[in-house]
């Protein structure tokens, strides 16, 4: 029985809610992350080694739900996380895990700094309570060094901790999924670790340092998966 909520027990099912769905082909991060996670039917191997050997510990896989959707104040356009896990650790505590996949696409379009200014369905009001609101639950001030971080890492990485709220789970983590080996956008992911206080480096999951609850953010690397 499958562990992911999807329409049809197969990779394929889990393109139903893609917001892009010309990221759906091979070599991009949603066709890569459904194919590798769906045949594991959990955790993939090398996420699996990354938790064991973190300090949260191995942990046991509940639940899986792609494009996953978290409300943020704001306006109406949700941050949706490229795939929302509930697993458990040995000490029977629940985590709530936001997956990013990562292959060539980048986080998103604009840092902070051009986020504020840009146009979209979003007011300029709107967005500086969407703004005020995710630097509460992350932790952060606003400053020059948060103008230079991706957006797209703000709201992804605040999902999992809104969700851990939300759901009474005791961490949070946001795990980036790599795929291809390059680690394409790593500088950009450690730069916004940084300010967590999170030392951050390919195959490990750590813990950030500063963080209203807690908090793990992690990188795992993998090849795209050989499908038929």
């Amino acid at each position: 029985m499958s562990r992911f909520f999807v329409a049809s027990d197969s990779p394929d099912g889990w393109k139903e809610g893609l917001a892009r769905r010309d990221h759906w082909e091979r070599g991009f991060s949603a066709h890569s992350l459904a194919h590798t996670w769906h045949s594991a039917n959990g955790f993939p191997p090398a996420v699996d080694r990354a938790f064991a050997q973190s300090d949260l510990g191995a942990l046991e896989f509940l639940v899986g739900i792609p494009e996953y959707k978290v409300a943020l104040p704001g306006g109406d356009t949700a941050s949706q996380t490229d795939l929302f896990v509930l697993a458990r650790d040995q000490h029977g505590e629940t985590i709530a895990l936001g997956v990013d996949g990562k292959a060539l696409e980048p986080f998103g379009d604009n840092v902070v700094s051009d986020w504020r200014l840009g146009r979209s369905d979003i007011s300029r009001e709107n967005r500086r309570q969407r703004l005020a609101f995710l630097l509460r639950v992350l932790g952060l001030r606003d400053d020059e060094h948060l103008g230079r971080q991706r957006y797209q890492l703000l709201h992804r990485t605040a999902s999992p901790l809104i969700e851990a709220e939300r759901l009474h789970a005791t961490h949070a983590v946001m795990l980036v999924h790599s795929f291809g080996g390059e680690n394409k956008w790593f500088d950009e992911f450690a730069s916004f670790a940084a300010l967590l206080e999170a030392e951050v480096s390919v195959g490990s999951i750590v813990q950030a340092r500063r963080s209203p609850r807690s908090l793990y953010l992690g990188w795992v690397s993998d090849a795209h998966p050989d499908v038929s």
